[in-house]
């Protein structure tokens, strides 16, 4: 990205300056520089300042780097190379205080570039389906070598009507209200969203942040919530239904916010959390992250709770986890997560333990203990699982 400057001389002087810069330096320059080029820098650098050691975390907290990267991501909200490097910037910042309540607005702001990136997306698809410019324009053009803004632009001159109205700022397309912000923006979205979420992406960057901004922290949690954190990352998991990468980490920030926290369980299990983790088991169980995170929130979802238990074996997650169980014999947090799961779904019920016996899961459970017999939470939960499915095998055999 270019920084405001003349030659590509200054260019270079620019970009070591940012480098290079202390806190205080970096805040400064993002101020003194404003546009989206300073602030994606300036969190860029914020991050790389944070992570040196803790004492220069606590500096770039102490000296305001927060509400420097939100200023900076309040202003650019439609400019994904901002809003993933102050994800990146948010989650450096707070990086070790997984039970520390979060700084205010910082939930917040990731969720809205999640929900962002989001909403985009599902808005200009609907639009692409429906618009008989831009399909014929689908049809018409070859593909392109552009880049995604620069293409965005290109479709807009292309057409009569829409070149009247096109103007240039900061390699933005400002449009007239006579003009179609869609059509402006289809050939972005359509190279976006049919490619899986990888490393660059704004949705799993933030997804990632959020996991670790939420933490263990009852009031983050909530306030995720509240934010809209379940049902912004909901969407992006079903959009990004290709990514094993979007999987695992959608999974993992949903346990995040729902985990020991049963009005959170509830609202996931209510916007189809079940069907959407079992979604994701299905298409990338072979992962071990998507089998592990995939029965993490089985497991939370199912603890206290007979409605998310009964809603689960409908959907098939006794079958899922058992699933993961055969496919990752040598995974002891995949073999954590998936007894887990089994245990806290099948409880003492008869008929559900009956299934677990059926679906061959006592064997697998008891070669998972033998074969980690150091490993303590899987022990404790394959031994209880062990005794309930012998407990049910007791009584029917008693006719109690």
């Amino acid at each position: 990205e270019i920084l405001p400057g003349g030659s590509g001389g200054e260019v270079q002087e620019d970009l070591a300056k940012w480098e290079n810069a202390g806190v205080e330096e970096v805040l400064d320059l993002m101020a003194e520089r404003g546009g989206a080029a300073a602030a994606k820098c300036g969190c860029e650098a914020l991050t790389r300042i944070a992570k040196v050691n803790e004492a220069s975390r606590v500096s770039a907290v102490d000296s305001e780097g927060n509400e420097a990267v939100l200023e900076a991501m309040e202003k650019h909200p439609d400019d994904p190379m901002v809003q993933r490097a102050g994800c990146n910037a948010l989650k450096a910042l707070a990086s070790g205080q997984e039970r520390q309540e979060a700084e205010p607005g910082v939930l917040e702001a990731v969720v809205r570039a999640i929900a962002n990136s989001s909403s985009s997306a599902s808005l200009l698809q609907s639009a692409e389906h429906s618009s008989p410019l831009l399909q014929s324009h689908e049809e018409s053009s070859p593909p392109s070598r552009l880049a995604p803004h620069e293409e965005a632009l290109s479709f807009l001159a292309s057409h009569e009507q829409s070149s009247a109205c096109l103007a240039s700022h900061e390699q933005t397309a400002l449009l007239s209200a006579s003009c179609s912000p869609l059509a402006a923006l289809v050939p972005f979205v359509r190279k976006s969203s049919s490619l899986p979420a990888d490393d660059s992406s704004v949705e799993l960057t933030a997804c990632r942040a959020l996991s670790l901004l939420v933490g263990r922290n009852q009031n983050n949690k909530i306030q995720a919530a509240s934010a809209g954190a379940l049902d912004a990352v909901s969407r992006v998991m079903h959009q990004h239904t290709g990514s094993k990468e979007m999987s695992e980490e959608g999974c993992l920030a949903l346990f995040s916010i729902a985990s020991n926290n049963p009005a959170n369980c509830a609202a996931l299990v209510g916007l189809g959390g079940v069907r959407l983790v079992l979604d994701s088991m299905d298409a990338h169980g072979s992962e071990a992250g998507v089998a592990r995170q995939g029965c993490r929130i089985l497991m939370c979802l199912a603890a206290y709770n007979e409605v998310h238990k009964r809603a689960q074996v409908a959907e098939g997650a006794l079958e899922a986890a058992t699933i993961a169980l055969r496919a990752h014999p040598s995974s002891p947090p995949v073999l954590e997560a998936a007894v887990g799961a089994l245990r806290e779904i099948a409880g003492r019920d008869s008929a559900r333990l009956a299934t677990l016996t059926t679906l061959g899961a006592p064997p697998l459970v008891q070669q998972a203990l033998e074969a980690f017999p150091g490993n303590e939470v899987l022990q404790r939960r394959g031994l209880s699982l062990l005794q309930n499915l012998r407990g049910s095998v007791g009584s029917m055999g008693s006719g109690e």
